[in-house]
């Protein structure tokens, strides 16, 4: 999973297009299987933290619910992801999170 994560992080810098993760892996939010869910929110940490501010506001609106919606999720691990992940978003966006 590392490596597979560490292979998506050099796409989007190569691409420098943090969009990609809500366009690409909108099906990942809502995946059966734990791993994959917490996995897009690593994706989605390392956007906020190299490109959170060339979110546009419509995909960082639709990327804020998804997020927010795990933080309900039934897994420990993914719960945890997602509290890091709304916390890496509002390191980068502030006040603007809200």
């Amino acid at each position: 999973r590392k490596a597979a994560m560490e292979a998506v992080f050099v796409i989007i810098d190569g691409l420098g297009s943090p969009g990609i993760v809500h366009e690409c892996f909108a099906g990942c939010w809502t995946h059966k299987n734990s791993h994959v869910r917490e996995c897009v929110l690593r994706i989605a940490i390392h956007c906020f933290e190299k490109y959170g501010n060339k979110f546009t506001s419509n995909r960082r609106e639709a990327l804020i619910r998804d997020i927010v919606s795990l933080l309900g999720d039934s897994t420990g691990t993914v719960r945890e992801a997602a509290l890091a992940c709304i916390e890496a978003a509002y390191a980068v966006l502030g006040q603007s999170l809200r």
